[in-house]
């Protein structure tokens, strides 16, 4: 997911680690865009959406791709679906820093200036896929983030804060 970060040649550093691995299935979401763009070389079995149904897929997802930014690192606890996050700009680096601390992924480098190769984010998947201690995290945190939910910790928080 990089829909309010479309950057064609980080979907492409994407969408080429995945293609000698045919066991997975690569969802892009193209950020708004309704037909990919010249340039961005994406194979057939690839499914694109101009804006993906991101909280959808989550539930079948195994790892999320993402930039990092609040909303679909928030959306990917609430799912407990472990992360390989590509920060580019403002909060993601914090976001991508604070998910590996808490081991729910691994992050790389999603910049410009970037020297994380299809081969390096390949081998970020690969690893979050292959270690169960992230999918086990992931699904901790959810758990927890659902058990607050419900405990009005939250809400006298905010309420204290509003009344002070």
């Amino acid at each position: 997911s990089f829909a309010t970060s479309y950057r064609s040649d980080l979907l492409q550093r994407v969408d080429d680690a995945t293609i000698t691995e045919r066991s997975w299935q690569l969802v892009l979401g193209l950020g708004g865009i309704d037909e990919i763009p010249d340039g961005l070389t994406i194979p057939d079995d690839v499914i694109t959406f101009a804006w993906a149904p991101q909280n959808r897929l989550l539930g079948l997802t195994d790892v999320a791709v993402i930039h990092g930014g609040h909303a679909t690192v928030y959306e990917c606890i609430e799912h407990g679906v472990p992360m390989v996050v590509l920060p580019m700009t403002l909060d993601q680096p914090g976001y991508a820093a604070r998910g590996e601390f808490h081991g729910l992924g691994l992050a790389g480098d999603g910049t410009t200036t970037s020297r994380d190769t299809a081969a390096m984010v390949r081998a970020l998947v690969s690893r979050v896929l292959d270690e169960p201690g992230f999918g086990d995290a992931a699904t901790d945190m959810a758990a927890a983030a659902h058990a607050a939910r419900g405990n009005g910790i939250l809400e006298s928080t905010v309420r204290e804060l509003l009344t002070s």
